[in-house]
């Protein structure tokens, strides 16, 4: 136990030196594919990169929003929390609503989570969902089906809830609402954007 720092500490260096190993491999006489799968070196590596989650992290965290940074008629929090995972083979980070709200049928409201999200890789995209619970027991979905955060807005993530249900529904403050979901994309062979930086908030793209 004593050794368990030091030995963590090289299994980490050795995953990363590993990697400029196996970019350039030698072809062996089974083919690339069969001898790292028979390689018990590789095999460690793997083994210790998937319990380490090594092999999918990513530079984006989350950061807590300051009161002058929302324009919204929403109070300011006593208590801002950030987006964490239920477990660690959760794919989602859940987004806690900071106060209590009653929805009236079919309401809608707009809700700041007072939390934004940094450093996110250009090639990523946080993906909002309704949890389950939120959808299925309260009746409660997005009003736009799927939040989509890029990875050049770094402002305040809100999210609109709506009532689709014909009978008032309530959350407590401190519930879980939302997941974010980070994923890959893709452009086109021949995509030109309209614009190189986004210069604002929420539907700034979308104007002419």
């Amino acid at each position: 136990r004593a050794f368990a720092p030091l030995r963590e500490y090289l299994l980490n260096w050795i995953c990363h030196l590993s990697t400029f190993y196996y970019l350039f491999p030698v072809q062996r006489k089974h083919g690339f594919r069969a001898a790292i799968d028979k390689d018990p070196i590789r095999n460690i590596i793997r083994a210790h990169k998937e319990a380490t989650g090594m092999n999918n992290r990513i530079s984006a965290h989350f950061v807590a929003c300051e009161k002058n940074e929302v324009e919204t008629h929403f109070e300011y929090p006593s208590t801002i929390v950030l987006p964490r995972r239920g477990s660690s083979s959760s794919a989602g980070y859940d987004f806690v609503c900071p106060y209590s709200l009653d929805f009236g049928p079919h309401e809608e409201k707009v809700i700041p989570m007072w939390v934004k999200c940094l450093d996110m890789p250009r090639d990523k995209v946080l993906k909002l969902y309704v949890r389950s619970s939120i959808g299925i027991k309260r009746g409660l979905e997005l009003s736009n089906s799927t939040g989509i955060i890029d990875s050049d807005y770094v402002w305040c993530i809100f999210v609109a809830l709506r009532n689709r249900r014909d009978v008032p529904a309530h959350i407590d403050a401190g519930e879980r609402i939302v997941q974010g979901i980070f994923e890959s994309y893709y452009v086109t062979c021949d995509d030109a954007p309209i614009a190189d930086e986004r210069t604002g908030g929420i539907g700034s793209t979308g104007k002419k």
